[in-house]
């Protein structure tokens, strides 16, 4: 299976917003519960990416890369590191205009 490329701009912030395991918890009777993991293994994350100062065709490059993928195409992310690489899709992203010309970019990435 082929993934999609994210552009090779850096992002000027990258912030882990939340890792949320999906969880039952079965009512066994009286005050008995159990807890139990749904999926194996799978601790879902969520980043807020921003890139910041951008001119306009790195922004536009990035923006067509967001619309494209379309909230469900996987691509490789690198938090931080670069060193673990996860998969990911962005099902959320803003463009805000600067002064002189710049461009702020602002996404959130959810591992799959």
């Amino acid at each position: 299976m082929s993934y999609l490329t994210l552009p090779d701009l850096t992002p000027t912030s990258i912030t882990m917003l939340n890792a949320e395991p999906a969880v039952s918890e079965v009512n066994l009777g009286g005050a008995y519960r159990q807890r139990i993991s749904l999926g194996l293994g799978h601790l879902p994350v969520r980043w807020h990416v921003s890139w910041s100062y951008l001119i306009t065709k790195d922004k536009q490059i990035l923006a067509d890369f967001l619309t494209r993928s379309q909230g469900v195409d996987l691509f490789h992310f690198a938090p931080e590191t670069k060193t673990e690489t996860y998969l990911v899709y962005c099902d959320n992203w803003q463009v805000k205009s600067l002064p002189a010309g710049y461009w702020h970019v602002i996404a959130q990435f959810q591992q799959a």
